[in-house]
């Protein structure tokens, strides 16, 4: 009972959240539309609306997984959605800056965190993703000795059980 109250709640509020999200990419895109010349300016904030977004949807997620033992194979589907949508976004961003970096460290732990939660399939793109990010991270940002990249490149090989340069 007190994990069906969580979870309606939960729902309740993702719902909210995502409601959200969606009026001010509406506000975004109606203003880039009325001022085309200013669209930098406005694709950055929709930029930041998104990953604001899906930061949120993934920290409500992680406290779902601690919060009811077990989530349902499509709980866990739409996470891995968010967490797929912001590696795209940020992997499509050429701009490397500490805030791209941030959130792809933190995404990369996410994915790690999710993984003994999804199927085989699901395992292999994560796999993929972290192959990718850790590539990314090596060549563009985190020197090989920090320790968030370190915690990552550990946490990816006591997945696939081998080494990555």
């Amino acid at each position: 009972v007190r994990d069906s109250r969580y979870k309606s709640e939960w729902n309740k509020t993702r719902k909210d959240v995502t409601r959200v999200y969606q009026k001010y990419i509406r506000i975004i895109q109606s203003l880039s539309s009325t001022y085309p010349n200013y669209i930098q300016i406005t694709s950055k904030y929709e930029f930041q609306i998104c990953a604001y977004y899906h930061d949120a949807m993934v920290d409500m997620y992680s406290k779902l997984v601690n919060k009811i033992e077990g989530l349902n194979s499509s709980d866990v589907d739409e996470a891995i959605n968010h967490f797929d949508w912001m590696f795209n976004y940020i992997s499509s961003n050429n701009e490397p800056r500490a805030f791209t970096q941030t959130f792809m460290i933190l995404l990369g732990y996410q994915y790690l965190s999710y993984y003994k939660l999804c199927n085989p399939p699901t395992k292999q793109i994560i796999q993929g993703k972290l192959t990718q990010m850790i590539q990314t991270l090596t060549i563009y940002y985190t020197p090989s000795n920090a320790l968030s990249f370190i915690i990552l490149k550990n946490g990816y090989r006591s997945i696939v059980g081998d080494n990555i340069n």
